[in-house]
Formats: structure tokens, sequence, C-alpha cells
């Protein structure tokens, strides 16, 4: 939910819905922006989208119609994504029983840290290798990381050249 609008994603889908009265809601845009869609996550005039193949980030200036900014691309890996002003987390998991995605990348589980100061080139920060990304989330300088069988971490990411483990449960 951003600016009365609440934003949601399907497998090739980005809806946008007016909920200025919430008993009431009205869909106002459906577009494609893709496919293997996965995740969306707002912050402030801005919705960045995860899919199996990259990072999208779009304007909701106009929060009827989003509007595509830029992309940040990898191989196909399930794709987690949050965000704060300078930079975005994105998580990438490999898929249990393949070596490789359908274009013959490799599979790894990662997190990348991308800069997102210049919305409209995104740039690769630093690569994190994880155990089994499958979600995040961020408060202030604090990033939390579901990691499947590597257990549920708390980083501190004042650095994100040099993120640091806090806690592992």
């Amino acid at each position: 939910i951003a600016r009365d609008h609440l934003y949601t994603v399907g497998q090739a889908n980005l809806s946008a819905f007016d909920i200025t009265n919430a008993e009431a809601p009205v869909l106002n845009n459906v577009q494609n922006i893709g496919w293997n869609i996965e995740t969306i996550y707002p912050l402030k005039d801005k919705l960045f989208i995860g899919s199996q193949i990259g990072m999208q980030i779009f304007s909701i200036d106009n929060p009827d119609a989003p509007q595509w900014i830029s992309s940040f691309a990898h191989a196909c890996f399930n794709d987690p994504v949050v965000a704060n002003d300078t930079h975005a987390f994105v998580t990438l998991r490999a898929i249990a029983g393949q070596t490789t995605c359908m274009i013959g990348t490799p599979q790894s589980n990662e997190m990348d840290v991308v800069n997102i100061t210049d919305l409209a080139q995104p740039s690769l920060v630093k690569i994190y290798e994880m155990e089994e990304p499958k979600g995040l989330s961020l408060d202030e300088n604090h990033l939390f990381l579901c990691d499947g069988k590597g257990g549920f971490k708390v980083y501190d990411i004042t650095d994100v050249s040099s993120i640091q483990l806090i806690t592992k449960f």
C-alpha cells in the first residue's frame, strides 16, 4: 500500500487499486511487466518489483499508472527485494534439483546489494553468499533475512560493502 493505492503483482502483471474508499476499492490499471513476477516492495514514490530474472523499479508519481524507470537483471532465481533510499537488497535462491538456469547460468544462493542512488542505472555493489535465502525485511540499518537452513539472520547494513552479522537463530 502506498499513496492511497494498493499494488499487487501476479505472474506477469502489476495492478493498481485506488483504496481511498477502503470499502469500495477501484481497479484503475493492470499492466504487463514481464514474467515470473514474485514480489513487490513500496518505498516512498517507488515500487521495487522482484522476478526470477531481475528487479524492476517503477515510479508511482502517477499512482494509477506506475511508470517503469529501470531494471537490474540477473539469471533465473527466486527473487525477493527490499530497499532503502540508497540501496536495494535482492536475494537469489537457487531452485532445488537444478544446477543451471534455463539459459545455462549456474545457480547460487546469494544476496546482491544494488546501488540505487541513480534509479535509472542501478549498479551492483557486492554479492554476499547465502544458504537458501527466502525472505528479507529492513528496519533502518538492520536487515532481517530468512536463510532457510542457514537460519534467521540479523545484519547491520551501515556499511553495505561490509555488512556485519549481528545474530543468527
